[in-house]
């Protein structure tokens, strides 16, 4: 979850930051979140703003060299600003020994945007991470619900939330009554949305009804 930055008309891309009402209202909604958060028993942590190079990058691949932004300290050695919460967060938990843990984060994160992008350079971020969770099905569940709370509560409850998690869509699919032919089918044309969509329709019968020969050749080519 983000908070959208303030542009400086005079230098697009810029950030400028907040003063004024703008400022608190910000602090109004961050203090939301961060207070739904906290009550949800995850413990609030803030991870360095400058973080070893030389670990993100075994993590993010040599990618990040292109977005994050690199600083050579003569005593650390190569440093960059904090591109996002979740590598540093999961590098703390490790050096406090590990096991199960939740934390909620709330704070600047920089990454570097290609020209015209209008992307921000500088923006807050906030979110929460759950390690370790015996049951990663209700970990997931537990967290979609708690980031609903937050922007629910911080005044932006018509938000639409996106996930890049396959397996919640896949359990989606598992959990509802169908044929197992048109499961697999549906898995298997999850990386074509149109393709996917239209056979969502078909298999509902919001594409009219299907009669028996219809049903019969859809049954064939989910085979």
């Amino acid at each position: 979850m983000s908070a959208p930055d303030t542009l400086d008309s005079t230098a697009p891309g810029a950030f400028r930051g907040y003063e004024g009402e703008g400022l608190v209202a910000l602090n109004g909604v961050t203090s939301e979140i961060a207070s739904v958060i906290a009550e949800a028993g995850y413990q609030p942590i803030d991870p360095a703003l400058l973080q070893p190079a030389d670990l993100l990058l075994d993590l993010y691949g040599e990618d990040i060299r292109t977005r994050a932004f690199l600083i050579s300290d003569p005593v650390s050695g190569e440093m960059c600003l904090r591109p996002d919460f979740t590598a540093p967060v999961c590098l703390a938990h490790l050096e406090n020994g590990g096991g199960e843990a939740r934390y909620g984060y709330l704070g600047r994160v920089f990454r570097r945007q290609t020209p015209g992008s209008g992307r921000h350079a500088e923006y807050l971020q906030t979110g929460v991470e759950l390690i370790g969770a015996a049951d990663p099905a209700a970990a997931d569940a537990e967290v979609f619900a708690l980031i609903r709370d937050a922007l629910k509560w911080a005044g932006a409850g018509g938000t639409v939330i996106r996930t890049g998690d396959l397996g919640v869509a896949f359990a989606l699919l598992d959990a509802v009554k169908m044929p197992v032919r048109w499961r697999a089918a549906l898995k298997r044309h999850f990386w074509r949305p149109a393709r996917f969509h239209q056979m969502l329709a078909e298999y509902s019968g919001e594409a009219g009804a299907l009669s028996e020969e219809r049903a019969a050749l859809l049954d064939r080519v989910a085979g």
